[in-house]
């Protein structure tokens, strides 16, 4: 009976110290796991405007300026579906701001290009929407390939990683500031989303959408600024004089 309950607690021991070998082997998996879950989540699919961030000074006021419509990181996963079949956007800014002076360009290397495609007359793409309004301030486009089949065969489609989905070229017509807002789902239909990426099968693949933003700074004459300049001087020297003043009667 000894000699049992010794080689239960022997065998005991040796599974603890075996456990606490295995221990940091399991704690460097997990943290490996937890790395890689955090890759996949910085990695999310982006739609987005493309410099993000526009200041436009008063000299360049009516001066043309070019706006790129971005995607980044279309998964790429075993089955050809999960690519980009199509892509759509609607983007809004302040018609008092800004005037629209295209529509939606397709820039010579945008995202959806069927590259090696023999097929020069379409390129095997359909642009369902390109419609540009300075009335109501939108650019609206859409596309998607005409064969998805034959850009799975060719090899070009369906589309994953990064690139332009698109350009918009701006006009300014006075100081202000302005987003270049994406309109995710449609204002009247609001279970429909009209900017997004297709897959194979027509669904949306999840993103975020990242809108941009334009700043038309006035310009401010060398009197005025002569004149703010002065003041603030003034309003230091009299702030500083108080507080001369306040000390030598506090030391008195």
């Amino acid at each position: 009976m000894v000699n049992v309950t010794v080689c239960n607690y022997v065998t005991a021991v040796n599974d603890m110290k075996n456990g606490i070998k295995v221990l940091p082997m399991i704690l460097i998996v997990l943290f490996m796991f937890s790395v890689s879950i955090s890759k996949v989540s910085a990695q999310e699919m982006t739609i987005q405007v493309v410099p993000n961030v526009i200041t436009i000074p008063q000299a360049d006021i009516g001066e043309e300026f070019t706006v790129n419509i971005t995607v980044t990181n279309v998964p790429a996963l075993p089955e050809p579906k999960y690519g980009a079949a199509g892509w759509e956007f609607k983007l809004t800014w302040n018609v008092t701001l800004l005037n629209a002076t295209s529509n939606v360009i397709l820039p010579s290397d945008h995202f959806m290009l069927p590259k090696y495609d023999s097929n020069i007359d379409n390129y095997n793409l359909f642009v369902m929407i390109n419609e540009t309004n300075n009335e109501e301030g939108f650019a609206w486009g859409a596309i998607l390939f005409i064969d998805l089949n034959r850009s799975i065969t060719l090899g070009y489609g369906p589309k994953t990683g990064s690139g332009t989905l698109a350009q918009i070229k701006f006009i300014s017509k006075t100081w202000g500031k302005t987003s270049l807002h994406f309109l995710e789902k449609d204002p009247v239909l609001p279970d429909v989303y009209i900017t997004q990426i297709g897959d194979y099968e027509g669904e949306r693949i999840p993103c975020t959408i990242d809108d941009g933003e334009v700043n038309i700074l006035p310009e401010f004459p060398m009197p005025l600024l002569l004149s703010i300049f002065m003041l603030v001087t003034f309003a230091a020297i009299v702030i500083t004089k108080k507080a001369r003043l306040r000390k030598v009667s506090h030391s008195s």
